[in-house]
């Protein structure tokens, strides 16, 4: 997983949000918590940025990101 924080002023405006993708490394579980706090409080959006949380299939990580 990758955290950004600090990076930059916030932005105001949607049309200025950086669509970013987490790939989960498992299905969700405790270890994920800040990530999807940090989505439900807004702190992306705060850094101008959208994020998409996608969970891993049965192929896991690997295959998304290769399909990618």
């Amino acid at each position: 997983m990758l955290f950004l924080g600090g990076c930059g002023e916030p932005q105001e405006s949607a049309d200025q949000l950086e669509k970013v993708t987490v790939i989960l490394d498992w299905t969700p579980n405790t270890n994920h918590t800040g990530v999807y706090v940090a989505q439900e409080m807004g702190y992306y959006k705060e850094e101008g940025l959208d994020v998409e949380i996608t969970q891993p299939g049965e192929g896991g990580t690997a295959q998304l990101i290769a399909a990618d």
